[in-house]
């Protein structure tokens, strides 16, 4: 579980800035697992690790930045488009869910009938199963070739 000023969406505040504003938002991991850090909208610029400030001129842009167990990082912006924009881990067991953009979470649902409605639109699509991510680890799926074995 994921905690944005010590909530969990839905119960966290929203990150109100007027346009033209620069913007730095700093992130602490205090949880025992990495968090990639992604922001929809923007391109922003990292501007401190744990190491500290990172100079202008060494300054890389990202739209994600993976935050490790214990690290601190600093993102920041000139926020030049108006609108909401969704800030969020990009772990793949906390995209499972709703994210907040008002989707549907289908985690609990009949894996065939989900299955039978999602190919009918997008017929290569492949249904995660009924427990999110957990039947991943469950599939024999065949690696590719490399030139190392």
């Amino acid at each position: 579980m994921s905690f944005i000023n010590d909530g969990v969406f839905p119960g966290i505040d929203v990150m109100p800035v007027r346009l033209g504003d620069k913007v730095r938002i700093r992130i602490a991991n205090l949880t025992m697992t990495s968090h990639p850090i992604h922001l929809h909208g923007y391109h922003f610029r990292v501007g401190v690790t744990d190491g500290g400030w990172v100079p202008e001129s060494a300054q890389w842009p990202e739209v994600t930045v993976d935050v490790p167990v214990g690290a601190i990082r600093a993102i920041e912006f000139v926020a030049n488009r108006p609108g909401d924009w969704a800030f969020h881990c990009h772990k793949s067991h906390h995209t499972m869910n709703a994210m907040g953009h008002e989707v549907q979470n289908f985690i609990g649902v009949s894996e065939n009938v989900l299955s039978k409605a999602i190919s009918r639109a997008a017929p290569s699509a492949m249904t995660m199963g009924t427990d999110g991510m957990a039947m991943m680890g469950e599939m024999k799926m065949p690696l590719p070739p490399t030139r190392f074995r």
